[in-house]
């Protein structure tokens, strides 16, 4: 039975992940996540007071402030709700907005009592806020490193094209029998155009462009980095802690609420944390077994949790460990950043001394001719 659910798990992650991309491509993700969480959230409250949920969705989506490309689709789940569509069924139609994964916790959730339901909805606007910040938060550490990159391949540009020339003629003129310094030649002729397609890699992941198979890629070689390693460790931490009194509560959701998790998060690692966790709970295994036998989680986390279960405490160990998580996130990405600059400096620093060496050695050698 385990091997089985892990394998429709596959499927429904693979499929979630095709979901999320149009045309092969992510689409606007940080205005999606703040759409997506401004309409869990209206619906929860809609369903804890026993309001229609197709008239909530319709007065929300109906609002100018959204993108267009999330506009329009969330006007066609408010249009299928209208005629009659579960919450499940009308997400399920739109995998350009929402994973597969999802609509299946919500379909669950739609069989518990109103109350219970509103709680998985709130606690999907909450986990597609988090989304939304830690994307936004990344977006606004990275906009002055790739600014000031654009402006450094443009600078290149403009040797290449407007001061090397000037600089051969130059030499040409002079009869000289030194040509145009190698070093020189190389820099400014063409030795940068190797920098425009790792720019391009890197703006369309900073737009949430890239395909799944190159983001994974790409996510697996900023791993490497210690210090965006450990960010995304404690992040994905953090997220999965924020599930788990839901998980507690309703022993039914766990398996769909896991692959929730995995399905819409942005690191392989979580993706296999997730599976794991997948077949653990397809083993019966309580939840704090299941998070240690899938090492879902760091030991010593793990060891807390097994305590407070022991002393018949767990809801408010797992309080703690989530502020303990959110402590620790805010330190690691402090260290993100930090490391972002440190790194960028670096990179912008090694251009300017390659530029510098481009334009001001073949001075110095005009000088020697003279």
């Amino acid at each position: 039975m385990g091997g089985t659910h892990e394998c429709s798990h596959g499927r429904s992650e693979e499929r979630s992940h095709r979901g999320l991309q149009h045309g092969g491509f992510r689409v606007n993700a940080r205005s999606l996540h703040v759409a997506k969480a401004a309409l869990f959230q209206q619906l929860a409250n809609a369903a804890r007071h026993g309001l229609p949920l197709a008239e909530v969705a319709r007065a929300l989506v109906d609002d100018e402030q959204w993108p267009r490309a999330a506009r329009a689709g969330l006007q066609r789940v408010a249009a299928r709700m209208e005629t009659g569509d579960p919450l499940s069924a009308a997400i399920a139609a739109e995998p350009a907005l929402f994973a597969s994964a999802t609509a299946e916790l919500v379909r669950r959730a739609e069989a518990l009592a109103p109350g219970e339901f509103a709680g998985v909805l709130a606690a999907l606007a909450a986990d597609a806020r988090r989304l939304g910040a830690a994307r936004r938060a990344v977006a606004v550490t990275l906009t002055w490193p790739l600014t000031l990159g654009a402006l450094l391949l443009a600078e290149f540009g403009v040797c290449a094209f407007y001061i090397r020339p000037s600089m051969q003629e130059a030499f040409d003129a002079m009869r000289a029998p030194a040509a145009l310094p190698a070093p020189a030649n190389a820099i400014l002729d063409g030795g940068w155009l190797w920098l425009l397609p790792v720019y391009l890699v890197i703006l369309l992941w900073y737009r949430g462009w890239l395909p799944r198979a190159v983001l994974d890629v790409f996510a697996g070689v900023a791993d490497a980095i210690p210090f965006v390693d450990r960010w995304r460790e404690t992040w994905d931490a953090g997220r999965l802690l924020a599930w788990l009194p839901l998980c507690q509560a309703q022993p039914e959701l766990r398996a769909a609420a896991v692959a929730h998790v995995g399905a819409t998060g942005s690191s392989a690692r979580a993706r296999a944390v997730s599976r794991r966790l997948d077949a653990a709970f397809a083993e019966r295994l309580p939840l704090v077994e299941a998070l240690g036998k899938a090492r879902a989680l760091p030991a010593r986390m793990v060891l807390l949790a097994r305590l407070g279960e022991r002393a018949a405490s767990l809801p408010d160990v797992l309080a703690d460990l989530r502020q303990d998580a959110a402590d620790g996130e805010a330190l690691a990405f402090a260290r993100f950043e930090r490391g972002c600059v440190v790194l960028s400096y670096t990179l912008i620093g090694v251009a300017i001394a390659l530029l510098l060496i481009g334009i001001y050695l073949p001075v110095l050698k005009i000088g020697t001719l003279i």
